[in-house]
């Protein structure tokens, strides 16, 4: 047993409108490869500028909040500018000496960040572990099924970063022989965790139908559409809209007003230049022949990016529970 038993405050409501969101909209993205690749592109710019970069454009702003909310006001705005630019920095590094490090770093840190905005509503700041296991659990799940689902095109996406993982190499054999048993065997560990919500009365019935129904309808727009597509819409519509909702919930405490107009007030600058910046990168990249390689230089931008994010973010999901 978890220990305390405290009632659940989930936001059914959100989950229900993205489920319904992603029925609707499935027709589309199941047949979005019918389209020309600049469309494809055009889509996935419009979606990643749009709903993916804001919310990771508030990161200062939720610095702030909190700073001035837990009175630390010895922590100023350059301290956490050099804090960040030096996680970034350090994680940079760790791709460099190691890609395999840095990957698996960054595979986990997704996951776990990914979970936490799932599953926060649910969960009692008073127990950590279970928290961060159930978390890690239920990103690890959505990460490695559509990875599995795309074997094959993972496998040459990574084949750029590591050239000795082939479909030859003995890890790739044996996920390739061992597919199935993988998948299902994470979607059951997956239940389990619900279940145990369930069972310690921290997931209402609705909360737990809903989420099972949300991960079998993610893992069917995995599996009918291509790796990268079926990641940015879980990214940039699920992942991100969620981040939204608790973004708001965040600057609405203490009946402060919070709108969407003001949120891309705030963001939209931050978000232009932070895509601008990222171009740019490539365009250096490609000019000057650094990394020859866009597959690695877009893991190691999105993970340097996402290292004082994903800390900074679960800081501010803790101050809403």
């Amino acid at each position: 047993m978890l220990g305390v038993q405290k009632k659940s405050q989930p936001v059914q409501w959100l989950n229900l409108l993205l489920l319904i969101i992603t029925l609707v909209a499935f027709p589309f993205i199941s047949s979005i490869t019918i389209l020309s690749e600049q469309v494809q592109f055009a889509i996935i710019l419009i979606v990643f500028t749009f709903l993916g970069l804001p919310h990771g454009s508030m990161d200062h702003i939720i610095f702030r909040k909190l700073r001035d909310s837990q009175d630390e006001k010895s922590t100023t705005d350059k301290a956490y500018i050099y804090s960040s630019i030096l996680k970034m920095v350090l994680f940079a590094l760790v791709w460099f000496i190691s890609p395999l490090i840095g990957f698996v770093a960054f595979i986990l840190m997704s996951a776990y960040h990914f979970g936490e905005s799932q599953l926060y509503s649910y969960l009692p700041s008073e127990n950590r572990k279970v928290s961060q296991l159930l978390y890690l659990l239920w990103g690890v799940t959505l990460l490695c099924s559509i990875m599995i689902i795309h074997l094959e095109s993972t496998q040459k996406a990574l084949f750029s970063i590591f050239p000795y993982f082939t479909q030859e190499h003995d890890f790739y054999k044996f996920i390739e022989s061992n597919a199935l048993f993988l998948f299902l065997g994470l979607q059951l560990a997956n239940l389990f965790g619900f279940i145990y919500l369930f069972i310690n009365k921290f997931m209402k019935t609705l909360d737990f139908v809903l989420e099972i129904l949300i991960l079998f309808s993610l893992i069917c727009v995995f599996y009918y559409t291509p790796l990268f597509i079926g990641f940015i819409f879980y990214f940039g519509v699920w992942h991100s809209i969620k981040a939204m909702q608790q973004i708001f919930m965040f600057r609405s405490k203490k009946g402060a007003s919070y709108t969407i107009k003001k949120y891309y007030k705030e963001t939209f600058l931050y978000s232009i230049l932070t895509l601008f910046g990222l171009i740019g990168i490539i365009i250096i990249d490609r000019y000057f022949n650094l990394l020859g390689d866009y597959t690695l230089l877009f893991f190691i931008l999105i993970s340097i990016l996402t290292a004082p994010h994903f800390l900074l973010f679960g800081k501010m999901i803790a101050s809403i529970k």
